[in-house]
């Protein structure tokens, strides 16, 4: 696999010879990368299996990144066999608790849309700190150059890698898939559009300054006294 961003624009992923491409996508909640949609469709062209990635900054909200990383995405071209990742790496500032469960809380909005499995990329030290608690049965995209091709050290809270990025080739990002199939990474993709909402159904946004969450509530239910528990923030409808 190669992954590519802004840094790299003027490189035609068509001409690279790997199978699987990643390409960042956004950054925060207000950065979209200018080279994306044109990175993304050339490795569709090219037949490359494609993987779109956000860096994520956790003292933003996590519902508004991941609102902003899929409307991008979406809007390019999120088709079936393709997969997300968060880039999962700073900390802002913010003590590893917190880092954490923001970065919980980008996971499950994200994969609560698409039905994906979303991969982590990150780096030792920074998951060892405590930074990625709560992620471990995620698909794990780890950096390690210092390592041999293939033979990454796994830090907690993972027991296996998926892909070991290795250096950089040429200027590119290089990574080594866990698998001699590329086809096993489709078991990550997910279903780019959720099932559209039923006659009697509405989506609604909850917050209470600090859980976040869309959900489905039956329009029978929208009346005074209705309640719903999301973690441990608790919802009532007033009138």
């Amino acid at each position: 696999m190669r992954d590519v961003s802004n840094y790299q624009a003027d490189v035609n992923v068509a001409e690279l010879p790997e199978h699987i491409i990643a390409v960042k996508a956004t950054e925060g909640t207000g950065y979209i990368s200018p080279s994306f949609q044109k990175q993304w469709k050339a490795a569709k062209d090219a037949g490359k299996v494609r993987i779109a990635y956000h860096f994520n900054h956790p003292s933003l909200s996590a519902v508004a990144q991941g609102r902003a990383f899929l409307n991008v995405v979406e809007e390019a071209g999120l088709e079936e066999n393709d997969c997300l990742a968060a880039d999962i790496e700073v900390n802002d500032g913010l003590h590893p608790e917190a880092v954490s469960d923001q970065a919980v809380q980008l996971r499950n909005w994200i994969e609560e849309e698409t039905k994906c499995k979303l991969i982590i990329y990150t780096y030792l030290s920074f998951a060892e700190s405590g930074n990625c608690a709560g992620l471990g049965e995620q698909p794990l995209w780890i950096a390690d150059p210092s390592r041999p091709p293939a033979n990454p050290r796994i830090p907690e809270p993972w027991k296996d890698w998926v892909f070991h990025q290795t250096g950089i080739v040429k200027g590119i990002d290089s990574d080594v898939f866990h698998s001699d199939n590329v086809e096993d990474l489709f078991k990550y993709s997910g279903l780019y559009k959720p099932p559209p909402l039923g006659e009697h159904e509405r989506q609604v946004y909850l917050s209470d300054g600090e859980v976040e969450r869309d959900t489905i509530v039956h329009v029978d239910n929208f009346i005074a006294g209705f309640e719903m528990r999301v973690g441990r923030a608790l919802f009532r409808i007033l009138h």
